[in-house]
């Protein structure tokens, strides 16, 4: 119901005036219960009640099913197992209207308690109610920004480094082991097998057709219905197996909800990956039949998205009118240029960004201050509806049937872990900065592109393509990318081979200039040594637009920024008390991404990658 694209309230108001004109009172003439003309009125007025009821409710029925061209405007049915669908539709949206507002009322009475017991509680009181682990992260926090942030650190930054801190170990408990078993058993073991299923469904003919027929509104995306499929397949399985568990035992067990994560990632990333990427797909294109648009939505964005962090619309408006429009520019809600992308420190700060873009609140607020009537009208009404369904109706429902354990580690968790996955593959692609004679950004650097490397879904490791060529089907990339050569070879664009984008976007974090200059493609006349490619890569990551603003930047509606910071100089205190800390911590990071390098695929030489003037350094080119 929250999904519909009509008028999230107009049904509910025809509901309304279907209980009215039910209750409606009779004429005043009438009211005398001793007259026989009063009795054969009370039994016309009930007859006429029941059929007009039966009129109404069938009138609004089809009015339901016209609007989704389930029938034709002439009342002519174009296919009757679609009609009995409606009727399912229509009377699971009455359902759900009814099942939100008593689980509304149920989950929010406690909350009237709330101020009585904060006025009888003391401030070290409510302290203690902490978890420990909250508490010991918190402290652990702290002393890390007192070591690994400059002295001069305002205390509001040092706070949000603190929670970016506890967000990342949430990540590393919680969902670094799935996703490094899960990515290891599938390349290492799975991915043939696993990898011929897929293709033989893929390829069917018969597969294709039927969703091109009932589900795609162009053929070209039936592209998309593979995955899909198996991601719903999974999803289905993995979550239907924890409501059993929660409603046959009433609690999770640990195990129950690492299992859960597991599969939530699936093989090889798949589960987690899918859901961003056919998220992503539906927020950009108009993908499906009218019957679907017009009744369900986009159901990945707007359904399956509450159990994989995705706020309903928040594809659909912030990452379409705000990501795209600025070019992840100044006022974008993942603006990543007001800080080093090669630093740790500084991803702490970028995650808690992360999550106020992921929450929808970080959207609502640049829609609230933009003057372009369509953001602060259409978007910001679109992503305040979905908001409110995230974080006032799901959370009541679940809360009410399954209890608040259930609600923190099926949804609200798996919305942390696709915060944190959103932020660091944004750190890859959008990560250098370089501008021309006029101080604007070169486009083929600030935004990534990532060739023959693995886990690409759809073309999106193409990042430039992404952004600036969105006409440009992901199957055609590879034309696409041989008419960009001259382009790369004249600005040394940011183009990597062999790499997926998580793995690029560690490299960049922790500052594996060896590694990436290794993987770097120079389509330059002059080639670039290793040593100049190491260089160039260090300085675009700490180049900057500005300095760091707080969580949110600045909306700069009146046009970009013309100034940029070239040097990072804010040295930690630890590498001002121990000259040698930065040495000892870039062998260190350098050692990991060497070793995570190893299970990437070999370097190809130009040729094999199809482009025909790749200078590449002579050095990076493996021996087979």
């Amino acid at each position: 119901f929250s999904s519909l694209s009509l008028t999230p309230w107009l049904p509910l108001r025809h509901f309304y005036c279907f209980f009215f004109l039910m209750i409606r009172r009779p004429p005043r003439s009438t009211l005398s219960s001793s007259s026989a003309a009063s009795d054969v009125y009370k039994r016309q007025v009930s007859t006429q009640s029941t059929g007009g009821s039966v009129a109404t409710t069938m009138s609004l029925l089809k009015s339901f099913c016209t609007h989704a061209r389930l029938v034709s405007k002439d009342g002519q049915m174009d296919h009757r197992g679609l009609t009995v669908a409606a009727a399912i539709a229509f009377t699971f949206v009455v359902l759900c209207s009814l099942l939100f507002t008593k689980a509304l009322g149920t989950a929010l009475s406690p909350l009237s308690q709330l101020p009585a017991v904060l006025a009888n509680t003391s401030l070290l009181e409510l302290f203690a109610m902490l978890p420990t682990a909250v508490v010991a992260l918190a402290a652990a926090g702290s002393g890390c920004s007192v070591l690994f942030q400059p002295w001069w650190t305002p205390l509001s930054v040092r706070a949000t480094y603190v929670l970016g801190f506890m967000f990342l170990c949430n990540w590393l408990v919680f969902w670094m082991p799935a996703i490094a078993i899960q990515g290891a058993v599938f390349k290492l073991l799975l991915q043939p097998y696993l990898s011929l299923v897929y293709d033989t469904v893929d390829k069917s003919e018969a597969m294709r057709g039927w969703a091109a027929r009932w589900i795609y509104e162009k053929p070209k995306h039936t592209d998309f219905f593979a995955t899909q499929l198996f991601f719903l397949a999974g999803a289905a399985a993995s979550l239907s197996s924890v409501f059993y568990w929660q409603l046959s035992h009433g609690e999770l067990p640990w195990w129950v909800i690492y299992a859960y994560n597991f599969a939530w990632i699936g093989f090889g990333g798949r589960g987690m990956g899918a859901a961003y990427s056919i998220t992503h797909k539906e927020g950009h294109f108009n993908m499906y039949k009218p019957w679907i648009k017009n009744t369900v939505g986009n159901f990945f964005e707007n359904w399956v998205g509450l159990f994989y962090g995705n706020v309903p619309y928040n594809f659909t408006t912030t990452h379409i009118s705000i990501h795209h429009r600025l070019d992840a520019g100044r006022g974008d809600t993942l603006y990543n240029w007001d800080m080093p992308r090669c630093c740790v420190p500084s991803l702490m700060l970028y995650l808690v960004r992360g999550l106020a873009h992921c929450t929808g609140f970080g959207g609502l607020l640049q829609f609230y201050s933009s003057p372009r009537k369509r953001d602060n009208t259409v978007c910001f009404n679109k992503l305040a509806w979905g908001c409110f369904v995230y974080w006032v109706l799901a959370p009541a429902v679940c809360v009410s049937t399954m209890g608040w354990e259930f609600y923190f580690w099926i949804m609200l968790q798996p919305g942390m872990c696709m915060t944190f996955f959103l932020a660091i593959i944004n750190q890859g692609f959008h990560g250098f900065i370089s501008f021309d004679d006029k101080k604007e950004h070169v486009k083929c650097v600030t935004s990534t592109t990532l060739v023959s490397g693995l886990d690409d879904y759809f073309g999106e490791d193409d990042h430039m393509a992404h952004h600036h060529f969105v006409g440009v089907y992901y199957k055609d990339l590879p034309d696409h990318q041989r008419t960009q050569v001259q382009m790369w070879a004249d600005e040394h664009a940011s183009v990597f081979q062999g790499l997926d984008v998580f793995t690029f976007a560690v490299y960049v974090v922790l500052k594996a200039w060896p590694v990436m200059a290794k993987r770097y493609m120079d389509f330059s006349e002059k080639k670039l040594s290793q040593k100049e490619i190491e260089a160039m890569l260090e300085l675009r990551a700490h180049r900057r637009d500005t300095e760091y603003s707080g969580i949110m930047p600045a909306v700069p509606w009146s046009g970009r920024a013309k100034t940029h910071v070239e040097t990072y100089q804010d040295k930690a205190l630890l590498s001002t008390l121990w000259p040698g800390f930065d040495g000892y911590a870039r062998a260190m990071q350098t050692w990991v991404c060497e070793k995570m390098d190893e299970g990437m695929p070999p370097l190809s030489t130009h040729e094999k990658l199809g482009f025909d003037r790749c200078a590449q350094v002579v050095s990076q080119v493996s021996d087979e």
